[in-house]
């Protein structure tokens, strides 16, 4: 009769189950990062959508007025 051990290994081992877990939390935190990066370079993409770029030269007041009285010298 062969030798039969009084446990019988059924189920994992702790040590299996430890590996599965370190596994699980290195995809989740790669997947994780993905993510942010992806909804900050969305986010920032939404915004130099709604805010319109400045105007490279401001005009004053000060210049049209000038430009009006120039316009009357000529």
């Amino acid at each position: 009769m062969p030798y039969r051990s009084a446990i019988s290994q059924t189920g994992f081992s702790l040590i299996e189950l430890m590996i599965v877990v370190a596994i699980l939390g290195i995809l989740f935190t790669i997947g994780l990062t993905s993510y942010v990066t992806f909804k900050q370079v969305e986010t920032q993409t939404q915004e130099k959508e709604v805010i319109p770029d400045p105007d490279p030269f401001p005009k004053s007041d000060v210049v049209n007025e000038a430009k009006k009285d120039w316009g009357k010298t000529l």
